[in-house]
């Protein structure tokens, strides 16, 4: 099944098209923005100006020597031409650089090379559609989420903040934070964050975490979908410290997004990493699925049966200090 219609709640993201030798690759990669071809990318707008796009498609044909770029100049972004080596479509931000690590797809088979864009700028737009879900206006997010930072130690003081993970080793933590003061923060590659999701309100909720990686991967962090939902209830007053549930490794340089999502129903959140949905939805999980999927169908919520909260931060390599 290909759908026909996706209903985006943005303006279009501005796409340029560039390359560096007369390309008629290029009119194939067009296509595939046609409003009503089968590989529309309705989330996007193909523009002629680059200084005014959010991304730039660049079709190259660089050449590597000992597994490296070969640059005319070393401190040029994008590698130098060669008019015989195969084409590549890189997806680079308006400073040329490239959108996240090994973004670049081959295209000497274009039908394939055109799958793979569509693959990954509807990923992107769909990772920014999850980002920009919101409570709806009144609704606050009745779990409160704290989160600590661990860091490994070989050895713990009496009476130290000091949590033991699973693989045996000991680990410092610091803080917790709330997700507002976690709010732009910058943490080292590799760092271990827990999570402790307190229910405040007299009623019972499932509370999930889902993490937006730097390559707009989509994962739910807890509960994990193939569990039952029961996992992630919370009964009035009730807190759950997830160190022994799951800690979540952060293992990619970007920028990271945790995203909490508190309901009276339980939702099948899996439906989140899934391209599709076979069973019938309740109305949160219809409202998911649309954000995502792009259905046209409506969804009645009542105010107060589901909110969300969203923090996002910065990691880096270790040693890089932020600019």
């Amino acid at each position: 099944m290909i759908e026909e219609s996706h209903v985006y709640h943005f303006p279009p993201i501005k796409v340029s098209l560039e390359a560096d030798f007369p390309e008629p690759l290029l009119q194939i990669i067009k296509s595939a923005f046609q409003r009503n071809g089968k590989q529309s990318l309705p989330a996007y707008t193909l523009i002629d100006d680059p200084s005014q796009s959010a991304l730039r498609l660049y079709l190259l044909r660089p050449k590597r020597k000992n597994g490296q770029f070969i640059r005319a100049n070393a401190d040029d972004v994008l590698p130098k031409p060669f008019a015989n080596q195969p084409p590549e479509l890189w997806i680079l931000t308006q400073e040329q650089q490239l959108l996240y690590k090994n973004l670049q797809i081959p295209f000497d088979k274009p039908t394939e090379g055109v799958k793979q864009l569509q693959s990954h700028l509807n990923k992107l737009a769909r990772a920014r559609e999850l980002k920009a879900l919101k409570s709806p206006r009144g609704s606050t997010t009745p779990v409160s989420v704290q989160v600590s930072i661990l860091n490994q130690v070989n050895d713990c003081p009496i009476n130290a903040n000091c949590v033991q993970l699973p693989n045996d080793l000991l680990y410092s933590k610091d803080g917790p934070y709330s997700l507002a003061t976690f709010e732009g923060r910058t943490l080292s590659k590799d760092k271990i964050l827990d999570f402790t999701l307190h229910n405040k309100s007299e009623e019972k909720y499932y509370c999930y975490l889902i993490n937006i990686s730097p390559d707009n991967a989509i994962n739910v962090i807890f509960p994990n979908p193939e569990d039952s939902n029961e996992y992630a209830r919370l009964n009035p007053g009730d807190s759950l410290r997830l160190t022994k549930e799951v800690v979540f490794v952060m293992g990619d340089v970007g920028k990271e997004t945790i995203k909490v999502i508190t309901s009276k129903n339980p939702i099948k959140i899996g439906l989140l990493e899934q391209p599709g949905v076979k069973n019938v939805l309740n109305p949160l999980e219809r409202l998911l699925n649309n954000a995502l999927h792009g259905r046209r169908e409506n969804a009645s919520i009542e105010l107060g049966e589901w909110a969300t909260g969203q923090v996002t931060f910065e990691v880096k390599k270790l040693g890089v200090s932020p600019d």
